[in-house]
């Protein structure tokens, strides 16, 4: 489950579940709105979204230098299944 990404959310636990998210081509240090993709397993299932499924967006509202917060939110679908998430992650490059 391994994808490049210019800005990643990971997380979860192995027994469980665990995700991985991709703002899509955010090569700047901005905010706004971007496309998203996101990855889960749960409970040893596999789920993806389309990489060209416009519904899937990431809003960044915060992008901090390195050692601040990138903050912002996530929705979508996968398959017939909505999802939301909010994030705040340390920046580390």
């Amino acid at each position: 489950m391994d994808f490049d990404a210019i800005t990643g959310i990971t997380g979860g636990s192995a027994d469980y579940y665990y995700f991985k998210g991709q703002i899509v081509n955010n090569n700047s240090t901005s905010t706004g709105k971007y496309p998203f993709i996101l990855k889960l397993i749960i409970n040893a299932t596999f789920y993806s979204t389309d990489q060209t499924d416009n519904r899937n967006q990431a809003n960044v509202t915060e992008y901090g230098p390195v050692g601040g917060y990138i903050k912002g939110s996530a929705s979508g679908w996968i398959g017939s299944f909505p999802f939301t998430c909010t994030y705040k992650l340390i920046r580390i490059q």
